[in-house]
This record gives C-alpha cells, structure tokens and sequence, in this order.
C-alpha cells in the first residue's frame, strides 16, 4: 500500500482514537528493516511489488504529534499492518507449488478446506472491529486505532498500538514457553471462543468452518502433500508416518465427525508463538488472516502441536487441554468431558493431515527451523490419543 496515502490518512485516525480534533501530526518515522527483505523473493509473490513508497506486512512506525498545534511535540511508537488482498492460497502456495513441482491433483484454490488462505485482504479488519464489541477477544489484541483506505487498490492499513511482547518469534526457531504460559495461552483462546460460540451472524466475514464432508473431499490433497513430503522429507516423514497419516485417510469419514458436532466459534487458525506473544501475562495474539469458523478444538491443538514439543510430558498435555474445557465451561459453554477428549482426537489427527501436512509443503522452499518438531510431536500426540 502506498505510504503516502497511509500517512494522508493517518492523522485523522488518530485525532478520532485520541479524541484529539486538533491533534497535527509532523512526522511518520518507520522502522522497517528492508535489508532483511533481501533474498527472499517470495515477499514479492505474496504482498506483490514493493517500491520504497511501498508498505506491506507489519511496519513499525514512530508519529511526532502535537495535540494541539502549540503544544509540546509527543512521540509514539505504532504498527502499520498491511495485508495483500489476495491470500497465500492464491499466490504464495500456487508459487511454491509449480516452483518446487509439487503433484497436486488439481489446482490448490479449488480444494474446500484451502478457503481459509483465499480472499483473506479484509479479514483481520473485521476481526479488530469486532473486538472493540467483545471483550474477551480485545484482550488478546494489541490496541486499534483506526484502519486506513485505499480503494485504488483494495488494500486496507490497520493502525495500532506498539506492544512490546515476550516469547514471540515469528521465526519459529523458538517455541518453548513454560507449562504456565500454555495454559494461559489456551485459557485466553477459550475465553474468546466461549464469547463467540455460534454467533455465526457475526463471523461472516471468516472463512467458512470444514465439515467432514468437506475434508473427505480434499483428501486427495492430504494425501498428494504426504507424499510429497515422505519423498523429499523421509528421514521425518518416515514409513511408518507415511502408514499411519494414510490410514487416518482411509478412516477420515468416521473419526472427523466428533469435530461437527462441537460448537463453532471463531478460531485464529494459526495459533502458536509464532504469532503470540505476551505483554506481561496476558497474551496477545497477531496475525488473523487465515481466521475461520471452527470449533474451539482447533486453536488449542495448533497451540500444543507448535508449543509442546517432542518430549513433552503427557501430564502437561492434559492440564492444557482441560484448561481450555474448564474455561469454557466457566465462560457459559459447558462440553461433557468425553465428548471434549473425542473432538481433541480429532483434531489432532486433522492437525496431522491438513495443517502438519501442509508445513511439508512450506519446508520445501524455507527450511523451516520448527519442521522436524512439529512433525515429532504431532506424532506422539497420536500416539497419546490413540
């Protein structure tokens, strides 16, 4: 998006969000680290072409302002978060696809369950309007003030408030959190989803939430990326990972449907320390393009896949997940325990398919520092649920 209307429109928002009608705003410092940006060509196949009046992803910015034009001059630390109009799933992924001649059955937008990477530009605007309504979920965002236009090219700038956050790594190259930050973390995500169970009207805007009907019929492309990954990746997606992640296919009909008769809520969808961090105790979560309609299951199993690693303790797995139950039920959402831990399982094994699965596909171009992990502990999350 083109910095010069994120600064034209800047000053207004914030005289709304500080109620300051005369507020002037003198300068737009960024921080951004283009030198970082260089070698990775996949930057311009996800935000498109970026010139140096260009700005994409996550800026941060310093505004010098004056609340009135004598006042004294006041510096402030923001984010500008500017998100591609089109997804991954119809840039980034097809150009992973075709670059490292992945054998997918068909092209990878015309699967159901890939929904959630399409079409995302608008997302994380609704959902940071939609959090000014609810509180459980304001407390898990950095603070908003305001979201920028440009109907040119159908872009939006969110504007919001720096939060410096511990245990965040967007790298993913550092994923341990201790026991009581798991719990805090999914405690957080079920005090959202309790908020928003079954008010679809209002999540719209998300993508759609996968049915069994819809993963039986994408499991063509379950299968295609496994093996793929058991070719490219044997050493971790290994012979007996091939034999099991296949017979979760061939049964996928049965096990899948304990997640369609959960409640459906809002799910981040890509919930884990690489797009959450804490500001003191409280978590804070960023990233929500790929938000979708899901059961509460989903954010809590992405969040043990990532943040449990390979040699976790199986207590500790389950003090997690009754966290996240216990919290719901606390929050007006009650889910008998057995019908919980049949959901769970469910999830797990779709984490093994779907968003696991999916990571090979990923690694085949970054290297990514979490891919033998989460592979190894999806794993042995099967094996504890079994």
């Amino acid at each position: 998006m083109d910095r010069t209307i994120i600064e034209a429109g800047l000053a207004e928002v914030l005289r709304t969000a500080w109620q300051a009608p005369e507020l002037v705003l003198e300068r737009v410092d960024e921080h951004r680290d283009r030198s970082a940006e260089a070698g990775q060509p996949w930057l311009e196949v996800k935000y498109g072409p970026s010139g140096r009046r260009a700005w994409h992803g996550v800026v941060p910015v310093t505004v010098t302002t004056r609340s009135t034009p004598g006042a004294d001059p006041q510096r402030t630390k923001l984010a500008i978060k500017v998100n591609p109009v089109r997804g991954v799933g119809e840039t980034l992924i097809p150009w992973i696809v075709e670059r490292a001649d992945i054998d997918l059955p068909r092209p990878y937008g015309s699967f159901r369950t890939t929904a959630e990477a399409r079409a995302t530009g608008e997302r994380e605007v609704h959902l940071y309007e939609l959090g000014q309504a609810v509180p459980a979920l304001r407390a898990v965002l950095p603070p908003y003030l305001g979201r920028i236009d440009d109907p040119a090219s159908g872009e939006h700038a969110l504007v919001l408030g720096w939060v410096e956050l511990d245990g965040l790594d967007a790298s993913g190259a550092h994923l341990d959190w201790p026991p009581h930050r798991l719990e805090a973390a999914a405690r957080a995500a079920a005090c959202w989803h309790a908020a928003l169970a079954d008010h679809l009207e209002e999540l719209s805007w998300a993508a759609p939430r996968p049915s069994t009907a819809d993963r039986v019929a994408d499991a063509d492309l379950y299968a295609a990326v496994l093996e793929d990954a058991h070719r490219r990746f044997p050493e971790v997606v290994t012979d007996a990972v091939l034999r099991r992640r296949h017979a979760l296919l061939d049964t996928l009909s049965s096990w899948h449907r304990a997640k369609d008769e959960l409640v459906a809520t809002l799910a981040h969808n890509d919930y884990n320390a690489r797009n959450v961090g804490f500001a003191g105790p409280r978590p804070i979560a960023l990233d929500w393009e790929i938000a979708r309609i899901d059961t509460p299951t989903r954010d809590l199993v992405e969040l043990l896949t990532f943040g449990l690693g390979p040699g976790f303790d199986p207590d500790l797995f389950h003090t997690v997940v009754e966290a996240a139950r216990s919290t719901l039920h606390e929050q007006g959402v009650p889910i008998d325990a057995e019908r919980w831990r049949d959901a769970v399982r469910a999830e797990i094994r779709a984490e093994a398919l779907d968003r696991v699965g999916m990571q090979s596909l990923f690694e085949t171009e970054f290297a990514l520092p979490y891919f033998t992990r989460i592979q190894t502990t999806v794993e042995r999350l099967l094996d504890l649920t079994d």
